[in-house]
């Protein structure tokens, strides 16, 4: 099959039955789900709203997200429409919206492992295929009404297409990659540092070879990333004088790095979050998920750091109580935090042995934009801005860095350890879909 194909990786019975599997573990989702907008983090519904009741694309006053670029209101709104052409609530078309991040999940699934196929092929493919279906983060963000993850996925799509362009130079992957990294931008700003990391390659590609078909290609992929992305760039430039307009919490001007530590990790201190989950304003006073970078990040990996598990957590400040208790079993929770720590020393092994890798660059030089650009930004904030959701980008460079890993050493002691983070993860995403 053509590299272009990414579906070629899963075409076997194994990987087709996992897929059904984690597709049925998200219907659950959805059925038990206390809300018809899903587990999210901000209402981007309002953008949606805007457009649907006004006929306009939404303005940065209109709603605490309206600033975000905006294809995903766009299609929610195009979701609504043809829901409401049929006679269907407004509940039932925020269902569909969720209904169209499912998919989306399972797409960014596929293309996140097939990337990680580009780099490896052995003995822990089925269980990379199963860890990224019942990921946590990925699973919970699977239905919910909020742009993070469409705006991951094209950016992994982007990826995977401009790894097949660089190393199978096939022309029609670059306008692929061209054209899923200016959507990505077009979602959110976030999208559009791959539009920046890929242009870096093909500028690279120019100095080194000085001939008119690379630069050619480098314009041609300027110049997709600017017809498929560059509108709300273009727009806030001329409105506002500069490529980004944000909410009130945007350019302060100060930097909170006092506030963030990256030496300090602790399962413990995810658990006591968890455990201690009915406490009102925890989640803005207890420093594992507001200051400890490392901790923060794993815990919301794995779990939903109780965010969505409580009706404490989130909606109180719009008056409201929009999430259940979920008591899920805390043997469950300890148990996928901890076998978690499986895949992460793999990935460190499989980071030092990228290092040195001359086939890994352009991973690396992703993963470093990415840490430079986050940091940066979360440090100009003062609170809940460490949020995994946004560098999920970054996941098929953890599995490759896994892959690289396990290199040389035994398989079946691998396989053993790796296995309880599989299985606890899905007993986790289950676990939250249904409790």
């Amino acid at each position: 099959m053509s590299a272009m194909n990414p579906f070629k990786y899963i075409a076997t019975p194994s990987h087709m039955a996992l897929m059904l599997a984690a597709i049925c573990a998200r219907i659950l989702l959805v059925v038990f789900s206390p809300t018809p907008h899903g587990y999210v983090y901000d209402f981007y519904a309002d953008a949606i709203d805007v457009i649907v009741n006004e006929g306009r694309l939404p303005a940065e006053g209109d709603c605490l997200v309206c600033y975000h670029p905006p294809l995903f209101p766009m299609i929610g709104a195009l979701i609504f429409r043809l829901v409401s052409m049929f006679g269907g609530s407004y509940d039932l078309q925020h269902y569909f919206v969720g209904a169209f991040t499912i998919v989306v999940s399972i797409v960014f699934c596929i293309y996140a492992y097939a990337i990680y196929r580009r780099y490896h092929d052995n003995y822990l493919n089925l269980w990379i295929w199963a860890l990224v279906l019942f990921l946590p983060v990925i699973f919970i963000a699977s239905f919910s009404v909020e742009s993070d993850l469409l705006a991951s996925t094209l950016i992994v799509i982007a990826i995977y297409y401009f790894d097949v362009y660089r190393r199978e130079v096939i022309p029609a992957a670059l306008v692929a990659a061209g054209v899923f990294a200016g959507l990505a931008a077009m979602t959110k700003y976030s999208g559009l540092l791959i539009c920046l990391v890929l242009g870096m390659f093909l500028l690279y590609d120019f100095v080194r070879d000085r001939n008119k078909v690379t630069f050619n290609k480098g314009l041609l992929f300027a110049v997709l990333c600017t017809v498929f992305g560059g509108y709300p760039y273009i727009s806030n430039w001329v409105e506002y004088g500069t490529p980004f307009k944000g909410n009130e919490a945007w350019h302060t001007g100060k930097y909170y790095t006092e506030l963030y530590t990256f030496t300090d990790f602790s399962i413990k201190d995810i658990s006591d979050v968890i455990d201690k989950s009915s406490e009102p304003g925890i989640l803005n006073t207890f420093p594992a998920y507001n200051s400890s970078v490392l901790t923060s990040h794993y815990g919301q990996l794995w779990t939903d750091f109780s965010f969505f598990a409580n009706p404490t957590r989130h909606g109180h400040m719009y008056g409201n109580r929009i999430y259940r208790t979920k008591e899920i079993p805390m043997w469950i929770v300890k148990g996928v935090l901890w076998a978690g720590l499986v895949p992460l020393m793999l990935s460190l092994i499989g980071f030092a042995r990228m290092l040195v890798n001359k086939d890994s660059i352009f991973l690396m030089t992703l993963l470093g934009a990415t840490l430079i650009v986050y940091i940066e930004w979360f440090y100009g904030f003062h609170i809940w801005m460490l949020k995994t959701k946004y560098i999920l980008h970054l996941l098929p460079v953890w599995l490759v860095m896994i892959g690289y890993g396990i290199q040389k050493l035994p398989d079946k002691a691998v396989m053993t350890a790796f296995t309880p983070s599989v299985v606890f993860s899905a007993l986790y995403c289950f676990s939250f879909a249904v409790l």
